[in-house]
């Protein structure tokens, strides 16, 4: 169960969060104006450093399933240590960018430290070859998504971005063979759960990806 969650989490947490520090400085002059265009390395960087907090919760579980609750105390104090330490460093010189690294150098060091103890005490085998797939996936769809947005106003760039990186993220899954046979059940448990016009088409693109 934690083998698979992980990989379900890779599998939909890293696109994300690549995609969306590709497309984070468009949509913030979108919705803010360029008055905001100060922000742009803090916007790009928080979705990356963000990342490793979407693996918590399962770490957290397995750890806790177990009576292992004092490893969660240790991390959490160890990130805040990190976070404090980190900030008090850069944000001095680098302002709003310096917090933003320190709050995902801790974070990292959070997630990192409750994975390595369940990896060691429970022989926790993670489907590393998966995740070198979805990651390199996920790195080209981003850049396509950049590529296309720098030539296009902010509103364009947010639609014609994200959708370039979803058709190169969904191709990049077929070639790939990211998804396997047992996925199509799992997912059309969530399809069903769409509306029907839409559940239809997913379904379909779901069964398209999943190569035999």
């Amino acid at each position: 169960m934690t083998t698979s969650t992980f990989r379900y989490l890779a599998l939909t947490s890293i696109p994300l969060h690549f995609i969306s520090a590709a497309l984070a400085f468009p949509a913030l002059v979108f919705l803010y104006g360029k008055q905001y265009s100060g922000a742009a390395m803090v916007v790009t960087l928080a979705p990356l450093l963000c990342l490793p907090k979407a693996f918590i919760g399962t770490a957290q579980a397995l750890l806790q399933s177990s009576e292992r609750q004092s490893y969660i105390i240790f991390a959490t104090i160890l990130a805040g240590a990190v976070d404090i330490g980190v900030a008090w460093y850069l944000i001095p010189a680098h302002g709003a960018v310096g917090a933003c690294i320190g709050s995902g150098t801790a974070q990292i060091a959070a997630v990192g430290m409750m994975w390595a103890v369940g990896i060691h005490l429970y022989r926790v085998k993670l489907p590393w070859s998966q995740v070198a797939k979805i990651t390199l996936a996920s790195t080209l769809a981003a850049l396509s998504a950049h590529f296309v947005a720098v030539h296009l106003n902010p509103l364009g760039a947010v639609l014609c971005g994200g959708t370039a990186s979803l058709v190169v993220l969904l191709g990049l899954f077929y070639l790939m063979r990211v998804l396997e046979p047992q996925d199509r059940a799992r997912f059309r448990v969530l399809t069903g759960m769409l509306p029907k016009p839409i559940s239809g088409p997913v379904d379909r693109m779901v069964s398209f990806l999943v190569r035999p």
